[in-house]
């Protein structure tokens, strides 16, 4: 399978996670604990966010998520954690949310 991400499909939440605080790594958890913002701009130095793409199969309709949960710091992602899930556990979250 080779997946390609649809250019349109990069959104951004906050996560509601402390600084350095861990959370449980699971598609529940941000279905759960983030909010949406418009864009990287929106997100204060020190506060956790993740950006959700959707990347799509370029030779069949499959898709999947992949989360990426950071830290802003003085402009820069500092990775805390993230995974890839199926895209039917968040299509109705995206959807309602862009």
């Amino acid at each position: 399978m080779v997946l390609q991400r649809t250019m349109t499909s990069l959104q951004f939440f906050f996560v509601w996670a402390g600084f350095d605080e861990g959370h449980e790594e699971s598609a529940a958890y941000y279905l759960n604990h983030t909010v949406p913002i418009e864009s990287e701009d929106d997100i204060p130095t020190g506060r956790r966010a993740c950006y959700i793409h959707v990347f799509q199969c370029g030779n069949c309709t499959n898709r999947l998520i992949s989360v990426v949960d950071f830290l802003k710091v003085r402009d820069q992602f500092v990775v805390k954690g993230g995974d890839t899930y199926p895209y039917e556990d968040f299509k109705s979250y995206i959807e309602t949310r862009s």
